[in-house]
């Protein structure tokens, strides 16, 4: 999954970095799917699927 993250290139604050990816690792299955910063303003959640048949929401 992409995560834009408009006008961040203007910010570029390490704190507030650093808080986005908090935010989006709380979203996140703990050792299981993983948080990606992917250029300067795009974040990648890389979700595992579920093997039990029913959707994943994140």
């Amino acid at each position: 999954m992409a995560c834009d993250m408009d006008h961040l290139k203007s910010i570029n604050d390490p704190a507030v970095l650093q808080h986005i990816s908090a935010v989006l690792r709380a979203m996140t299955r703990q050792h299981v799917d993983s948080v990606v910063r992917y250029g300067l303003d795009e974040f990648l959640l890389v979700v595992k699927c579920s093997n039990t048949g029913l959707p994943l929401f994140v």
